[in-house]
């Protein structure tokens, strides 16, 4: 590469003309004056919607958000045949959707994918999470040892699925594993462990820098049922632990406790359900608006005849400090024979904002074990993307005008404060503008830059607008755009091969102290586009004679 003294063009022309668009139509009207949204929670839930429709046994759903706007759905599967036998052991597949609109719609969803099957062994409860550097990580619980024990696969954009490594090891059975992928890298994974009939306690191991620590115990009653633990990191770093405590005097109920990262230590535990009902499988998320929504599984009997399961909801404005009364997602209460089962929650807030929630079933009219899921109405959500990006032409001389138009737009509901990069790359990145930028809600707005190339040397270029993540948004996949690759020659390249060559100094030879309309009038030998091929043109062959680019 070129030093950059042998330029001829020494002066930089770096023109940024910033222009507001019109409100994109597609987008909902920003106002004159944009709010914050209303910190009130609206549910509106939707109908009951099926995502999977076999013969099969489908339980214990996971759902992930990712970054990249893939929206995941874990869940074991149970293989039955004609007859309802299972034809094979329990296994974990997946769903995938990378929709922008709703995902009410199950042509939306990929077909179901085989992760984790073997003819030998059980894997099921799958739990996922996705770190910052979008890995996702997935616990579950495998037999394959001859005991239940804890096994964690991660999956990184780059490689794909890597193979499951085991967590826990010991000579008893491990179940229903739940894993956090924490702000500072580490990664947590909770279980309970079947201690006797009577006894079941919660375990953690946590993950830091590739190396697992040792078994800590999170509880320890020595005549309870401790099961079904549900971890989840708050916007504020603090870990939460939501689960199910069982004992002969006061029945079932759910319990949480938090883990505050700058002390290192948990707090009290907290009840959160107090009826005569059992309640189990609970699942935890927050949205954008810091709101915590709880889900979970309660039994009810079916006008006295028999018993059912239906899922349950409340939520929280304040992180826990107060309650919404809890509310069924599926009310079968009126139910008296063969009333549905709906257990085993897992929520999510995804990329448009909704609450999703899914679950197992049988009210489908096969009775099949089946997933479902329903959504809130748009909860608030931060999302600010770059919707377009163009950049032309893709073959100048360095030193002239490339022209970047580039298109960012608030496609949340909270008014947003963000900064635009655009930067070239070749070996390395140069920042060519940094722009301040104020969105509200539904705004777009549209931005003009003239470049020249300068500091960079002549090459192949890819220009990129990106946005970095703002107040923790939900998919970060639409913050940057790239634009096909531009080549910039050596500004004395004068037939543009991409070299400065003898053929370049006979061009300007031959045309030299020609203007327009000579007999020997050559606008390739006008470098400058003066019109006219003099000194300057020359001089600028000679100052750049033997580069490439």
């Amino acid at each position: 590469m070129r030093r950059l003294h042998r330029w001829t063009l020494l002066t930089s022309i770096l023109l940024l003309v910033i222009a507001v668009s019109p409100v994109n139509p597609a987008f909902p009207s920003a106002g004159s004056s944009p709010m914050m949204p209303s910190p009130n929670t609206v549910t509106n839930w939707s109908s009951l919607q099926r995502f999977t429709s076999t013969v099969n046994v489908d339980f214990s759903p996971s759902v992930v958000q990712a970054l990249d706007g893939t929206v995941w759905v874990f869940y074991t599967v149970t293989p039955l045949g004609i007859n309802g036998a299972p034809t094979a052991l329990p296994q974990i597949r997946y769903k995938t959707s990378t929709t922008l609109s709703a995902t009410y719609n199950a042509s939306l969803w990929s077909v179901e994918q085989t992760l984790v099957s073997q003819s030998f062994a059980q894997n099921d409860s799958p739990s996922a999470t996705q770190a910052g550097n979008q890995t996702i990580f997935l616990t579950f619980s495998s037999n394959r040892t001859g005991y239940y024990n804890i096994y964690l696969k991660k999956y990184m954009p780059s490689q794909g699925w890597q193979s499951e490594t085991q967590v826990t090891w010991t000579n008893t059975n491990d179940k229903e594993p739940s894993v956090v992928a924490a702000k500072d890298g580490s990664v947590w994974v909770f279980y309970y462990r079947v201690l006797s009939g009577s006894q079941n306690n919660i375990y953690y191991k946590i993950n830091r820098n590739g190396v697992w620590s040792s078994e800590t115990a999170f509880t320890n009653d020595p005549a309870a049922q401790n099961t079904d633990p549900f971890a989840y990191q708050m916007r504020d770093g603090t870990i939460w632990l939501v689960w199910s405590h069982y004992d002969s005097t006061n029945g079932q109920h759910l319990f949480y406790k938090v883990y505050n990262p700058s002390t290192g230590a948990w707090s009290g535990q907290t009840q959160l359900t107090s009826t005569t009902n059992p309640d189990m499988h609970p699942a935890l998320t927050m949205d954008q608006n810091n709101t915590i929504w709880l889900a979970w599984s309660r039994e009810l009997t079916c006008g006295g005849l028999c018993y059912q399961w239906d899922i349950f909801y409340r939520y929280s404005t304040n992180y826990g400090s107060a309650w919404s009364a809890e509310a069924n997602l599926t009310n079968d209460a009126a139910c008296t024979a063969n009333c549905a089962d709906d257990m085993m929650s897992s929520n999510a807030q995804l990329k448009d904002g909704r609450i999703y929630l899914f679950w197992a079933s049988t009210r489908d009219a096969q009775n099949y074990w089946d997933i479902y899921y329903s959504a809130t109405a748009p909860q608030p959500f931060h999302n600010v993307a770059v919707t377009s990006l163009s950049v032309g032409p893709v073959l100048l001389r360095l030193g002239h005008i490339v022209t970047i138009n580039v298109t960012v737009a608030d496609l949340g509901t909270f008014p947003e404060s963000l900064s635009l990069f655009i930067t070239a790359k070749n070996k390395t990145s140069t920042n060519i503008a940094v722009q301040y930028i104020s969105l509200g809600p539904g705004q777009s707005m549209k931005l003009t830059i003239a470049w020249n190339g300068s500091p960079v040397p002549p090459g192949e270029y890819v220009i990129s607008a990106s946005i970095p993540m703002v107040n923790s948004e939900i998919v970060t996949g639409d913050n940057t755009l790239s634009a096909p690759r531009i080549r910039m020659v050596p500004p004395g390249d004068v037939n543009m091969d991409g070299k400065v060559d003898i053929i370049d100094a006979a061009i300007v030879s031959i045309a030299y102290g020609s203007v327009v309309g000579s007999p020997n009038w050559n606008p390739m030998a006008d470098l400058d586009g003066n019109g006219k091929v003099d000194i300057i043109d020359a001089a600028t062959v000679a100052a750049s004679y033997g580069m490439t680019g």
